[in-house]
């Protein structure tokens, strides 16, 4: 059987796929500054931390890697929210419904990496070429035109929000923290496959760090906007996002949002805040002196959103590996609040669910050792017929209500439109 590997498409093999293709994993982007594409499926191993194991997973997250770097493999996996909460040792209690692992990572003998116009194959067996032959020669199945069989809707009240705004509000003023990320869910049904809702997703959301994982008994659809840590030749570099406008239905009126953003006092002291905040994270793994802030605030349109980010680079220290710089990053500060550790402790007493791979991070090594990770905003989980889609921003002082809660949904806009 031929076919031309060369010339292969990421969506013409996904649409292809069927049961006998085991934890499919996927990584992909919409211009040259998100990750490297990629696709591997059927792991030869797979390290998963349950979702109530309490200790620190650096030792086991550590030697896997090594393990997978030793036999040439590509790693795909998650750190979920939590595994930060418990490097800062904070005891959380909020429910944990979704009892989705607390880390989840896999190692990949054969994959399919994508450039522009061609792939190359990364072939660890000599039955890949054939198999990838084989999947191709199936039909090309469409993505369905419905989505969700009950669409996505708040899972809490807009009473219990506004309640829950109101307390971090008041540890605000009382000076416990200057920032808090508050996030709720969305949920609904869906007789969709994860894997074609990502399709769907994917095409229409435009983000640069897109990807889907297919766990055991859950899956994973992210289209997240925002790289939380890329380590590359000893460089490491973050892009903390803060500040969020939708789009404009014309030119003048979205140039009318891109300027409210581009002038709003709060959404520059937000980001200010998360930059300095991840500056003092980095310096604590970096060579001392090489932390730097390449960019302060840059705004990037999405289809339906504006948002305004920051870059930080630094030099890694030589005694520490990449999976162990990320895990100590954990989690990200524009997810969390200021300082990391009480705005933790805050968000855990005022939100209603645990919320695992949400505002985790999903994060990829290839064998040369090069690292890249997003921040699991824009985040569905999916468990048999249910989906999870969480949805957040950053509460400060002169925050208000209406418009965070607007903002916030705002967010869920790339897995909201796409029902037909």
């Amino acid at each position: 059987m031929s076919i031309n590997l060369v010339k292969l498409k990421l969506e013409d093999i996904l649409a292809r796929f069927d049961s006998n293709e085991k934890h499919v994993s996927v990584i992909t982007r919409t211009t040259k500054n998100g990750w490297q594409p990629m696709l591997a499926w059927n792991p030869i191993d797979i390290l998963a931390i349950p979702y109530d194991d309490v200790s620190d997973p650096t030792e086991r997250l550590e030697l896997f890697m090594t393990q997978q770097k030793n036999a040439g493999r590509l790693v795909i996996g998650y750190l979920s929210y939590d595994v930060g909460c418990i490097l800062h040792n904070v005891t959380l209690h909020t429910q944990d419904d979704l009892r989705t692992p607390l880390a989840y990572v896999m190692g990949f003998a054969n994959w399919i990496s994508f450039d522009a116009a061609t792939s190359s194959v990364h072939a660890g067996s000599d039955s890949f070429e054939d198999e990838i032959a084989h999947i191709m020669a199936r039909p090309f199945t469409k993505i369905p035109l419905k989505m969700y069989r009950k669409g996505l809707s708040p899972s809490w009240s807009q009473e219990s929000y506004n309640q829950a705004y109101a307390r971090v509000h008041d540890y605000i003023e009382a000076g416990d923290i200057y920032q808090a990320n508050l996030t709720h869910r969305l949920e609904g049904t869906t007789d969709v496959r994860g894997i074609d809702i990502f399709r769907k997703v994917s095409a229409d959301s435009h983000a640069d760090f897109q990807s889907y994982i297919g766990g055991d008994n859950f899956e994973i659809i992210s289209a997240s906007p925002e790289r939380f840590v890329r380590i590359a030749d000893g460089t490491i570099q973050t892009m903390p996002v803060k500040g969020t406008r939708g789009r404009g239905a014309n030119r003048g009126k979205d140039n009318l949002l891109r300027r409210d953003l581009e002038t709003s006092l709060k959404d520059k002291a937000e980001l200010d805040m998360i930059t300095d905040l991840m500056r003092n994270d980095l310096g604590m793994i970096s060579k001392i002196g090489s932390v730097k802030v390449v960019e302060r605030r840059v705004l990037t349109k999405y289809p339906t959103l504006w948002h305004a980010h920051s870059e930080i680079r630094a030099t890694l220290r030589d005694d520490i590996s990449p999976i162990a710089a990320l895990i100590s990053l954990m989690p990200g500060g524009s997810i969390t609040g200021c300082p990391k550790k009480r705005a933790i402790e805050i968000i855990d007493k005022v939100e209603a669910t645990r919320r695992g791979v949400y505002t985790g991070s999903i994060f990829t090594i290839n064998p040369s050792g090069e690292l890249d990770s997003n921040i699991a905003i824009r985040t569905m989980i999916k468990k048999s017929d249910k989906i999870y889609l969480s949805v957040g921003g950053g509460v400060v002082y002169d925050s208000t209500q209406i418009q965070e809660y607007k903002e916030s949904l705002q967010k869920a806009a790339s897995f909201l439109h796409i029902d037909s």
